[in-house]
């Protein structure tokens, strides 16, 4: 999808936006921090938007595949919401400037074509995460007493919240300890009850 240097150059951007915020993500700084002059970018992306579109595509992109992975394992319905949990804040821990491209609401609507991007991404993973606890429902292992699309949307939004909290405490707060308590609180309102 991208060539090596769009690669390096999107990196360039992830690494100034996470180091020093998004304002400083600008053509001439991601052109410095790769020793390019601001021309060189402009051979590989037209604009600043179109580096963060490519960003925006490939993060989004890589979490929808690996979502899709996990839920198409086998195992009980249970075990791929925690691998979801836990692939998600991994990948936000490991990688956390990607919080700032991804819950960034002036980014994301710049223009239609990323805001349609990204609603059809959303509505995937949420999709994804519907799926997988229907697929307990209907084995018993999880309660038919709660609607499984306002389970999902409530997933998603905690995992944005803990992502949140996350970064305004500095990364200090412990994302994968809170990620296991948002899982076991979740069982106890989704297990089945014999």
């Amino acid at each position: 999808m991208f060539n090596k240097r769009q690669k390096e150059i999107m990196r360039a951007a992830i690494d100034i936006a996470g180091q020093e915020g998004m304002k400083a993500l600008t053509i001439n700084n991601i052109a410095r921090r790769i020793s390019l002059t601001d021309g060189a970018i402009y051979r590989h992306f037209s604009s600043k938007d179109d580096i963060i579109c490519g960003i925006l595509k490939t993060i989004f992109l890589g979490m929808t595949q690996r979502v899709g992975e996990i839920i198409t394992q086998s195992g009980t319905a249970s075990s791929k919401l925690k691998n979801i949990i836990e692939f998600v804040l991994l990948d936000f821990k490991e990688n956390p400037a990607h919080e700032s491209f991804l819950f960034a609401e002036d980014l994301i609507f710049a223009n239609k074509s990323q805001r349609v991007f990204v609603y059809n991404v959303l509505n995937t993973i949420q999709l994804y995460i519907q799926q997988t606890i229907e697929q307990g429902q209907a084995q018993k292992e999880l309660t038919a007493m709660v609607d499984a699309k306002n389970i999902s949307l409530l997933f998603i939004g905690t995992i944005r919240v803990l992502v949140m909290k996350w970064k305004l405490s500095g990364y200090q707060l412990d994302i994968e300890e809170e990620g296991r308590q948002f899982y076991t609180t979740l069982m106890s309102l989704l297990r089945k009850v014999n």
